[in-house]
C-alpha cells in the first residue's frame, strides 16, 4: 500500500522541514551535521531532504574532496512560495471584502497588479536583497534557538507586516548603480504594504532591528 491515502507534506507549514531548511541556511548543510542537530536517525533525515530536494526547496551537492553531499537552500523556490503566500492573502482580502460589501476591491485593484505581472514577478524571485532578508531570518530562527515552533509560513506572515520597513531601509542603502533594483524593491515594498491591514497573531522572537543591522553591515561588507 506504500504511502496510498497519506496527505501530501506541505512544507510551507510543517515545524518539522522548515527546521530542517533553518538549518541548511545556517551552514548545517550535511547528512551528519544536520542528524546531530535533530537529534534523529540519519536514515529518518535522509528520507526528509529527499523530500525537500524533490519539492526544488534545496539543492544537492556531491562535494569530491569532502566525500559528502552538501545541502544549500534554493532561494529562488523561497521567494516564490513568498509570492505564492501573498497571491493567496489576495484572494482572502478579495473574498472577505466582497462579502463585507466593502469597497476594498476597487480601491486596491490597482495595488494588486504586480501579481500578475509575471516579468515583474521573475525579476523579484531573483532579487538578492528579498533573498537576503529570508535569509537572514532562517538563520537568526535557528540562533535563537526558542521554545516556540516556527514554520516558513509563519516567516511569511511575520514579513508581511514588517517587512517592507526592512526593504525600506535597505533600499536607501543601495547604490545609485542599481537603480533598476531600486524601482523593483520600492515597487514591492508598495505592494506588501496592501496587506497591511490584514493583522496577525505573531509572537515570533525575531526583532527587525536585529535583522535589518544583519543585513546592513553584510551589503556593507560587500562594498570594501
Amino acid at each position: 500500500m506504500g504511502n496510498a491515502g497519506r496527505k501530501p507534506v506541505k512544507v510551507n507549514e510543517n515545524d518539522t522541514y522548515s527546521k530542517l531548511i533553518f538549518l541548511i541556511a545556517s551552514g548545517n548543510n550535511y547528512n551528519q551535521k544536520i542528524s546531530e542537530y535533530s537529534d534523529k536517525d540519519p536514515s529518518l533525515i535522509f528520507g526528509q531532504l529527499k523530500r525537500l530536494k524533490d519539492k526544488k526547496y534545496i539543492i544537492g551537492k556531491r562535494e569530491k574532496y569532502l566525500n559528502k553531499k552538501i545541502y544549500s537552500v534554493n532561494w529562488q523556490k523561497i521567494n516564490n512560495e513568498f509570492i505564492e503566500h501573498l497571491r493567496k492573502f489576495k484572494k482572502r482580502l478579495l473574498k472577505q471584502n466582497a462579502e463585507a460589501n466593502s469597497n476594498i476591491p476597487q480601491i486596491y485593484g490597482e495595488k494588486f497588479k504586480p501579481l500578475d505581472n509575471k516579468i515583474f514577478l521573475e525579476r523579484i524571485k531573483n532579487n538578492k536583497y528579498l533573498t537576503k532578508c529570508f535569509e537572514t531570518y532562517f538563520i537568526k530562527l535557528f540562533e535563537k534557538e526558542t521554545k516556540y515552533k516556527y514554520n516558513i509560513e509563519d516567516i511569511f506572515n511575520y514579513f508581511i507586516l514588517f517587512g517592507d520597513d526592512m526593504l525600506i531601509k535597505i533600499e536607501s542603502f543601495l547604490h545609485i548603480k542599481e537603480e533598476k533594483c531600486k524601482k523593483e524593491l520600492n515597487d514591492f515594498i508598495d505592494l506588501i504594504k496592501t496587506f497591511k491591514p490584514l493583522q496577525m497573531d505573531l509572537p515570533l522572537q525575531i526583532t527587525l532591528n536585529e535583522c535589518t543591522e544583519k543585513i546592513l553591515k553584510d551589503l556593507e561588507n560587500e562594498m570594501y
